[in-house]
Parts: structure tokens; sequence; C-alpha cells
């Protein structure tokens, strides 16, 4: 039985032959063997020699033999809404609020988010000096905010954007800027409190 190496060997042997559109044929009078010889390559064990013989008929390096090919993650569109409209999330929701618009150009991430993250572009400098004025954040609705982290929440009706601490009787939201106090809130208090999303990504305004 071929082996996890040996898997990834033919996977890029059979990539090479497509793109020079060679049959394994072809490769077997290459490398001046039989086309059983080749197929006892592909589902036993392909050792150094054969490694090297595969190179010179396929004319590739032997490190190209043995990458694994990574496939690179293009950049995903993110809407940019307002603070307002940021308010219908919460982490319990499983689609798009109603009525929430678009208001500013799309960004662009790398990272892994789930289909309702957003940007939101930072307003006032509570948050300077790691987040600036203009700036965008962007946060998913569905990663769980985690002590320390910032996020975005809604207090009493109000979206704000603040480091995030919980125990068992109370939740801070703490701002980066020390010119701002930090704001606790009491489990047993009535406040109308919830956790829109974590900020995984930010785009500096440039």
């Amino acid at each position: 039985m071929a082996s996890q190496k040996d898997q990834i060997i033919w996977g890029n042997v059979e990539k090479i032959l497509k793109d020079k559109g060679w049959s394994l044929v072809d490769l077997a009078k290459k490398m001046g063997v039989t086309p059983q010889a080749i197929n006892s390559l592909k589902t036993g064990g392909i050792g150094i020699r054969s490694i090297k013989k595969l190179s010179l008929a396929l004319n590739v390096d032997e490190i190209q033999l043995l990458t694994i090919e990574v496939p690179q993650r293009l950049p995903r569109p993110i809407p940019v809404i307002s603070w307002v409209n940021a308010g219908s999330f919460s982490e319990s929701l499983d689609n798009w609020p109603a009525g929430v618009s678009v208001v500013d150009e799309p960004v662009f991430s790398y990272r892994k988010l789930g289909p309702l993250a957003f940007g939101l572009r930072v307003e006032g400098d509570s948050m300077s000096p790691r987040y600036l004025h203009g700036d965008i954040i962007i946060l998913d609705p569905e990663i769980k905010c985690d002590n320390g982290s910032a996020c975005v929440v809604s207090l009493n009706g109000e979206v704000t954007f603040k480091l995030f601490w919980e125990n068992e009787t109370e939740i801070r939201l703490q701002p980066l800027n020390d010119r701002y106090p930090d704001t606790i809130i009491r489990k047993d208090s009535r406040a109308d409190f919830k956790v829109i999303g974590k900020v995984i990504d930010l785009q500096a305004k440039l």
C-alpha cells in the first residue's frame, strides 16, 4: 500500500503529466521501463532511485515531486455597514438581519471568516493607538468573544467597540485609550446588553 509520501509524489506526477499532455505509456517510454512498472510505482512504494528517474523523465526538480501544493486563499470582499445597522446583529443570528445595507466600499480580507462577517469604520479615538479614527475593523458574529479580545457590543441600544472582559458577576468594557473610563455591566442588572462580534481583522486608513 502506498504511503502518504508516495501519494503526494504520485499526485504531483499526475499533475505534471496532465500539464505536459502525457500518458502513463509516454512516461514509461521516457523512463525506459514497462507500463506495468509505472503502475507498480503508483500502487507501491516510490524509493529514492525512482524519484530521481521520475524527475529526469519529467524534466523537473526532485523537490517539485515532494512538495505539497497549498492552494492560495483569495481575499474575500467584506461589506462595510453602519454602526446603527451593526446593532441588528448578535451571536444567535444565522443570516443577515433584514434592512441592513452597505454604506461604504467593501474591504478585502485573507482571514477565515464566516458568511456574516462585516466591517465597521472606526469612529473616535477610544481604541487608539491600536485602532485609529477612520480605520475599518472586520468582525465575525459567529466567533465567541473571549477575555481580552476586541469586540463590538450593544449596550442599551448603543453599539460600541472595546476590549471585552467577563467574570461570574460582571462584564467590563475597556477602551485602549486611558483617557476614557471602563464600562462595568453587572450581570444582575437590567442592562440591555448583547455581544455582536469579535474583531478579527483591521484595514488601516490610508
